[in-house]
């Protein structure tokens, strides 16, 4: 049933209705119901059954998680974060803390959010939700000294952000005299907006490929040695790396 919920919930909402109608008080139903109203976007539906499940289960944290994702989503997010600090107190788990404060960080409640997600990375360092979330977070305080190593963690809460390119990853060692391939992740707009940091590399001494979409050749060619069609395969170089992450690879962390 949670598959059918998750994936067709207009064909599970009238047979939940149905059996909630017949068993009024039956937990499991409630809960599926109100999740199938989320996902159909009836959210005033949902929180009214997610409240009839707290009634009925009050120290169960995921329905209270449920009931601060649906005021989100309804638009009431002073009540979103009530629910959500109290789904941390019931289960203070890395997620609950990440889900909280991303809710302060679009309240613009930027200390508290700070706060959550450090407690998230503390009892999981490698939780990247939180992590990533971090990086945005420094990015919105102008934070970008901290911005820009910690938005690497994009690489790891998106796993189709990473190419499937046979060559090292540049981490940042010395780069003289070798070959380093820089290709894209996210859009033109990177390439331009990280564009002024190409030049970098190339008087760090090395040898400077860009693997780039074709509207972008006659304009960035000159800021590098060589430039491959992103349709193409790219050459076999030293080291790799995303044009976004040069800034902290170069330790030229400016915005």
């Amino acid at each position: 049933m949670l598959e059918l919920v998750q994936n067709h919930p207009e064909q599970a909402e009238p047979i939940l209705e149905n059996h909630l109608f017949a068993n009024p008080n039956n937990l499991l139903t409630i809960r599926l119901l109100g999740l199938t109203k989320r996902n159909l976007g009836k959210f005033e539906e949902a929180i009214a059954l997610f409240k009839q499940a707290m009634e009925l289960d009050p120290d169960d944290a995921e329905t209270s998680n449920q009931l601060a994702l649906a005021n989100r989503e309804s638009g009431n997010l002073h009540m979103a974060i009530l629910y959500m600090a109290n789904a941390v107190d019931l289960s203070p788990t890395a997620q609950n803390w990440t889900n909280l404060g991303k809710l302060f960080i679009e309240r613009k409640r930027l200390d508290s959010a700070e706060f959550a997600l450090l407690e998230a990375i503390k009892i999981d360092p490698n939780f990247a939700s939180a992590q990533y979330e971090l990086s945005l977070l420094y990015g919105l305080q102008g934070r970008w000294s901290e911005f820009f190593p910690q938005y690497e963690w994009r690489l790891r809460y998106f796993d189709d952000l990473n190419p499937d390119i046979d060559i090292p990853i540049w981490d940042g060692e010395n780069i003289q005299n070798k070959r380093l391939l820089v290709h894209g992740e996210q859009g033109c707009g990177d390439w331009i907006h990280f564009a002024r940091f190409l030049p970098i590399a190339r008087e760090r001494g090395a040898y400077v490929v860009l693997h780039c979409p074709t509207s972008l050749t006659r304009l960035l060619l000159p800021l590098v040695d060589e430039v491959v069609d992103g349709r193409e395969q790219p050459p076999q170089t030293d080291f790799r790396c995303s044009i976004v992450s040069l800034p902290w690879l170069l330790n030229a962390t400016r915005p």
